[in-house]
């Protein structure tokens, strides 16, 4: 799913009411970027980019096993011993396309539609007992069936979903994909670092993050947060209108209650998942408090002042 050369980029034009005249100023990027995400947003979640950029003093050196670098296409494996084989009767496994702390995405070519599939894995918790590991199975079961419900054209589709043994022996979910010909945003950046192109005009940054503000806020309406934002997670799409972007990977989204907000910063300890990438983690997440969209407005903070920054 990553191009191996990444092209300057010409990003797709906003819609006509969000075209942009180039901001001046230190505060006009946030306070933009928060509008939208208010306008879209339901109740007390309404948590504007000014809130998350007031909290940003987040620590960032890694603090849990589940805050590890993401692994180089050196160290991606098939771990599941899947490529050459058929999953499902259906999806004729190619290669490894990607890895992180969740699973191994592969390609795949499905033959019920004749199209390219991306087929994610999730690995199994060697720390959980057989049925504590059933149990987390048939929850990600279920919550990849929600997710599936999300309908929005910046969100990748979810187009199945179940459990199965795998040819290296391990049972473990696994969720297939829309396929997507692009890159992501880390790679963009990168590429852009080593052609010494530097920051990102604020303008263009928000143009390319619009899709991508829009499609959370829509997640948020519909009571999910994605909780794992990051130049990674948006991938890039070349289309004859320009760079579109996508939002990548709910694999840790959650479901949130209408009415729930933001707690107070001494709000209690939320153990229920420590898994996060620790460069663009909220501090909710690094003291283990409540997550929830707010969460996701700081991580898309973050994202946009890296953009305009060019860190």
């Amino acid at each position: 799913m990553v191009s191996p050369v990444l092209p300057r980029m010409s990003i797709a034009p906003a819609d006509a009411a969000i075209q942009l005249v180039r901001p001046t100023g230190d505060n006009l990027i946030p306070h933009a970027a928060g509008d939208a995400l208010r306008s879209r947003g339901r109740g007390e979640t309404r948590v504007g980019i000014r809130v998350a950029m007031h909290r940003m003093g987040a620590r960032k050196e890694p603090l849990s096993p589940a805050m590890q670098p993401e692994p180089s296409i050196a160290d991606l494996r098939d771990v599941f011993a899947l490529v050459g084989s058929v999953l499902a009767h259906r999806y004729h496994i190619d290669r490894v396309v990607a890895a992180g702390g969740f699973g191994v995405v592969y390609a795949a070519r499905d033959d019920e539609l004749d199209v390219t599939t991306a087929i994610k894995v999730a690995l199994p918790d060697e720390s959980l007992s057989p049925a504590q590991r059933r149990e987390s199975f048939k929850k990600f079961v279920r919550e990849a069936r929600t997710v599936a419900r999300l309908d929005h054209p910046h969100i990748v589709r979810v187009k199945g979903v179940n459990v199965a043994v795998m040819p290296s022996g391990v049972a473990a979910p696994w969720m297939a994909l829309q396929w997507l010909d692009g890159h992501t945003l880390k790679d963009e950046l990168n590429a852009r670092r080593e052609r010494g192109e530097g920051a990102f005009a604020p303008a263009e940054a928000f143009a390319l993050l619009r899709p991508v503000i829009d499609a959370v806020a829509y997640a948020h309406e519909e009571d999910y947060a994605h909780r794992d934002l990051k130049p990674a997670n948006i991938m890039l799409v070349q289309t004859r209108r320009g760079v579109v972007a996508y939002v990548l990977d709910f694999g840790i989204a959650k479901p949130v209650p209408p009415g729930v907000k933001a707690p107070p910063g001494d709000g209690q300890t939320n153990t229920s998942s420590l898994a996060f990438t620790a460069a663009y983690a909220a501090p909710e997440q690094v003291s283990g408090a409540e997550t929830g969209p707010w969460t996701d407005v700081h991580a898309l903070a973050l994202i946009l002042t890296e953009l305009v920054i060019g860190a």
